[in-house]
């Protein structure tokens, strides 16, 4: 029924003036009802007499649905004739849609259709456990040809003449239930069926339905089966790198409608039928996270864990559980939680614990620790964790190319760039082309072509990544805005700014989206964004996007983390190009009283050095002054000269000299120098920035 008529039809039933206001209410409500004329007809009666809004109907309707669907109106235009009794012989009776529909399920038994009935209706109460659109044969098929023990009632979808899954006993069952009225079939046609694939929907108020009319047992027993379905579906999919984007989004919905069902149903996990669903939460968790669901992936971890807690409290179990949910804490960035929660769990572990226990503790350490610029203590753990990993495994296995790659990223971050290119060069040898892990890999080695300015080098394989990630994750995947926004990055480093702007916009409108506006790869976005529009001259628009990052990094990540720091240094930057030079010093200072690297003397002396960066043998005046000097001003400007020398000393360390960043700073350093009046120092700062290819200085 369209959605006018239905609109019209409800509120005239339900004697309702059709005011603005009322036609919006109306409209949520027969989208509820699925735009089912006799649900319309009957809803309807049922608000008349309840007197109730129809803004109060949805939240009645969610907690009373088993007497609304059975309600009957007094009068009605739907009625059959009763035949079940000779005293009511003949007379008309009100129809209400739990009605009609037993009516529909009563013939499944009574049918001559050939299909085994029992199996037919447990089939057809299963469907109402997974979202009520585009459930998929092959999900079915999974469950079939993955299990060890099929479930018996399957047996309806298995030639007779040949013990295998057949394809048209499924859709015999399935056009069966399509002429009761109790199912909609229709076919997607895709790459990897040629006559298509067939895909059923449930009306929702037929869902609702089939879930009431079963007994609590069989509604938690249908609920665990449609979980394992989609555990089998999920593991053949992951075998497959051809796995349609389309599909992984419809196996998304199925999975957040039969873990709300599990919530409602299934009230604890300790029930012995159940051993096999802490599998099934460790293979939803997996895939919640690999599509950056990571809400989700919480969610499902803390069921794990709580499952494994009441049926076991077995400590490696726990543990294990542990470990994922730190890994999801970690790609949300919460890197103090993450460190705090592995370090507790570490001290629980013994050498006599799985290996896989072990080396999942240390690798999520090494990458938490990474993240946080510890070089070294992520390095300790990747090599303890590779070491192990080799005793067991040949160089070339997945988990030996996870840990190669983390330790590449180290080398990149430290500036070894030849070292970090003949590992992501080895790995890309080593992985199975159309992998996902290729394409990662693929931005990492561009990342680090970046940071040596090979631009064009670097352009080429993001391009590449992206043209794998988009069509296998979609491009709201966090892994396909990651990468974008690394190859806005290079575009910016080229000059490309009327390029970059346009991807770093829709970069952060997506990371904001998805990741939430204090993440710490949106926080990024809203860094490089602010980059871009300071290269560009847009110095007030730039300033508004750094205190926006400097204050999302403080919140979540803290002042004394580096990424928190080098926002601070650019904000530096460029307060003193805006002219408001006491400002900077003021916040140069604030960022040197935070560091971990030593005191702000210990800071001034290191750089008390011949010259002004790595590579510029320059002559510098002697800058060896105290703390007090410093935080009391008896230096002009020392915070800011200090802060910027040491990011520049830093980034001649990483990048090459003459890497947009380097210049960045020396030019800041340059103002800086000039307001101390060291005019000598100016000229060599201008010659400096001449040599490496900044026209004018």
């Amino acid at each position: 029924m369209a959605e006018a008529e239905a609109v019209e039809l409800l509120l005239e039933r339900a004697a309702i003036k059709p005011t603005p206001e009322n036609e919006t209410e109306a409209r949520n409500v027969v989208a509820l009802l699925g735009y089912l004329p006799l649900a319309i007809d009957q809803t309807a009666a049922y608000i008349r007499s309840r007197k109730i809004s129809l803004r109060e109907f949805v939240g009645h309707y969610n907690k009373r649905k088993d007497r609304i669907i059975a309600f009957k109106p007094t009068v009605s235009d739907y009625y059959r004739m009763r035949t079940d009794a000779l005293d009511h012989s003949g007379e008309p009776e009100s129809l209400s849609v739990w009605t009609t529909w037993e009516m529909s399920f009563d013939q499944i038994k009574t049918s001559d259709s050939g299909l085994d009935t029992d199996h037919l209706r447990h089939f057809l109460s299963t469907l109402a456990f997974f979202n009520k659109l585009d459930i998929g044969m092959d999900m079915f098929q999974a469950q079939y040809e993955e299990s060890p023990s099929p479930p018996s009632w399957m047996e309806i979808f298995v030639d007779s003449d040949y013990p295998e899954w057949d394809e048209y006993s499924y859709q015999d069952a399935v056009s069966f239930l399509e002429q009761l009225s109790l199912i909609q079939c229709h076919q997607k046609s895709d790459k990897h069926t040629e006559a298509g694939s067939p895909y059923v929907s449930l009306h929702p108020l037929v869902r609702d339905w089939i879930q009431l009319r079963l007994p609590p047992k069989e509604r938690r027993d249908h609920c665990v089966e449609a979980l394992r379905i989609l555990r089998h579906y999920i593991r053949a999919g992951q075998r497959r790198s051809d796995w349609p984007l389309l599909t992984r989004r419809a196996l998304l919905s199925h999975l957040n409608a039969a873990l709300y069902f599990q919530a409602q149903f299934i009230k604890s996990w300790d029930d012995p039928r159940y051993e096999d669903l802490s599998g099934c939460l460790q293979t939803f968790v997996a895939f919640y996270t690999d599509h950056g669901r990571y809400t989700e992936a919480e969610q499902t971890c803390r069921k794990l864990l709580d499952c494994v807690t009441q049926k076991s409290n077995s400590k490696e179990e726990i543990i294990s559980a542990e470990i994922l949910l730190s890994g999801i804490h970690f790609q949300q960035g919460k890197y103090s939680d993450v460190e705090k929660n592995m370090l507790r769990c570490n001290a629980l572990v013994t050498p006599s614990w799985p290996l896989p226990i072990r080396i999942g503790l240390r690798k999520t350490l090494g990458r938490c620790y990474f993240k946080q610029g510890r070089y070294a203590e992520a390095t300790s753990h990747f090599m303890w964790a590779l070491n192990e990993q080799l005793t067991e495994h040949p160089s070339t296995d997945p988990d030996v190319l996870d840990i190669k790659e983390s330790l590449a990223q180290i080398y990149r971050n430290q500036g070894d760039h030849e070292q970090a290119t003949a590992i992501y060069e080895s790995v890309l040898e080593d992985c199975e082309p159309e992998n996902p892990r290729i394409w990662r890999v693929m931005v990492n080695l561009a990342n680090n072509y970046r940071a040596m300015n090979l631009s064009s080098q670097a352009a080429e394989l993001y391009e590449q990544a992206l043209a794998g990630f988009i069509p296998a994750l979609g491009p709201d995947h966090p892994s396909t805005i990651e990468t974008q926004l690394f190859s806005a990055i290079n575009w910016c480093s080229m000059g490309r700014y009327h390029i970059a702007e346009g991807v770093l916009q829709d970069v952060v409108a997506k990371s904001h989206k998805v990741l939430g506006p204090k993440h710490p790869d949106t926080l990024k976005a809203i860094m490089n964004l602010a980059m871009l529009l300071d290269r560009s001259g847009r110095l007030k628009e730039a300033e508004a996007m750094y205190r926006t990052a400097l204050a999302g990094r403080e919140e979540s990540l803290g002042l004394d983390n580096p990424y928190t720091l080098r926002t601070v240094e650019r904000l530096v930057g460029l307060l003193w190009a805006l002219g408001k030079v006491e400002a900077a010093e003021a916040l140069a200072l604030r960022g040197l009283r935070v560091e971990k690297r030593g005191s702000v003397e210990e800071q001034m002396r290191a750089l008390d050095v011949d010259e002004v960066g790595v590579g510029d043998k320059m002559r510098d005046l002697s800058l060896t002054v105290s703390r007090v000097d410093v935080e009391k001003g008896g230096v002009l400007f020392g915070a800011s000269e200090v802060l910027l020398r040491q990011a520049i000393a830093r980034d001649e360390a990483a990048l090459e000299r003459n890497h947009p960043d380097v210049l960045d700073f020396l030019r800041a350093l340059m103002l800086v120098r000039k307001k101390q009046g060291k005019v000598e120092e100016v000229e060599r700062l201008v010659k400096s920035l001449v040599e490496r290819g900044e026209p004018g200085g």
